[in-house]
């Protein structure tokens, strides 16, 4: 007589399926606090950094100069450049001698916080009026 064929019944079909892990509500809370906080203050940075940039390359194309002080970390900027870190310099002078000013050079002129010497020296042009 042939034996007869014996199974063996899996362990695992009678488990009932793992809870799931429960994050507490305070520490949900605190995440979405600090990722709201951490978006918030990078846009802020990106944004004033942006105006910035704009400001200085308006006052580059219409032929003026401008004067700053170098921000930030010196080993930052030998890391990546001083043309990175221009937008983080703090703008102290702008002088429009001579150069095709509008209303919107001045306007973007008027993001950079730190600037006290502005130097305007021709007759503005709107810049609505065509040339």
């Amino acid at each position: 007589m042939a034996p007869l064929p014996v199974t063996i019944p899996d362990p695992t079909a009678r488990k009932a399926p793992r809870r799931r892990r429960w994050i507490p509500l305070s520490l949900r809370m605190f995440a979405s606090i600090v990722l709201v906080v951490g978006l918030g203050s990078t846009l802020w940075v990106a944004v004033r950094a942006y105006r910035q940039h704009a400001a200085i390359r308006e006052i580059e194309r219409v032929s003026g100069r401008h004067e700053s002080v170098p921000a930030g970390p010196a080993w930052l900027r030998q890391l990546i450049g001083e043309s990175r870190m221009q937008v983080f310099d703090h703008v102290y002078s702008v002088s429009l001698w001579e150069s095709e000013t509008t209303d919107t050079t001045l306007r973007l002129i008027s993001h950079l916080r730190e600037v006290t010497n502005l130097e305007v020296a021709s007759a503005l042009r709107d810049s609505d009026q065509r040339r």
